[in-house]
């Protein structure tokens, strides 16, 4: 089965938001329709966060610690996450572009109508999490881990995905066209749901223990 888009998130990306101040960011805070769009001098801790309509843009993100965090129809433009921890967020319709996520952590998280395009997310931590209708394209996605997760329609087009890893994930739609996959680490079992270019047969057989040699080749 081919994997579904994400549905765009449910807001108009040209209109103007009011600009907010890191102020309002605490515990347990619900923003909606708001635009943050300068680095933050230190790095942001709230929990139970909820956002909604929300820009970031140009936005320090990085080391923040914003657990069971809930993004709905947010845009994420040019953030910096490098580091963060989301465990156990929630992000629905929501689009991330030009981002920096090395090491971020999303474990535990639910991922619902999510598009990520030309974001660096090496090392990103995404294990046990939830992805539904979501779309990585030309983002740097080596060694993230998607282990023991659950990729319901997942695309990963166009990207780095050198050393992925998706041991013990549950698959049933996985559409990794286009994209670099050496050193892939996948169960036998997952295989049959996901789709490769002819290109990428040797990486996905080597991952599998099977060893490519030419007919003629001594062995």
């Amino acid at each position: 089965m081919p994997a579904r888009s994400p549905e765009p998130p449910d807001t108009d990306q040209s209109a103007p938001l009011g600009r907010a101040s890191i102020s309002i960011i605490t515990d347990r805070a619900a923003i909606e329709a708001v635009e943050f769009d300068e680095p933050f001098a230190e790095p942001l801790h709230a929990r139970d966060l909820a956002v909604s309509g929300t820009r970031f843009t140009n936005t320090a993100l990085m080391s923040s610690t914003l657990p069971s965090f809930r993004a709905t129809d947010s845009l994420f433009e040019r953030a910096d996450c490098s580091n963060a921890t989301w465990i156990d967020a929630r992000l629905v319709r929501c689009a991330f572009t030009g981002c920096k996520g090395t090491g971020l952590d999303l474990r535990g998280a639910a991922l619902r109508d999510a598009r990520f395009h030309e974001c660096k997310l090496p090392d990103m931590f995404i294990q046990e999490s939830s992805l539904d209708r979501v779309w990585f394209e030309s983002c740097n996605l080596q060694h993230a881990d998607f282990s023991g997760g659950k990729l319901d329609s997942v695309t990963i087009r166009n990207c780095d995905a050198t050393g992925l890893r998706l041991l013990g994930a549950r698959i049933t739609a996985l559409d990794l066209r286009g994209s670099r996959i050496d050193h892939i680490a996948i169960d036998t079992g997952a295989v049959h749901n996901i789709i490769i270019d002819p290109l990428q047969a040797p990486a996905l057989t080597e991952a599998l223990g099977a060893r490519v040699v030419d007919q003629h080749e001594e062995i």
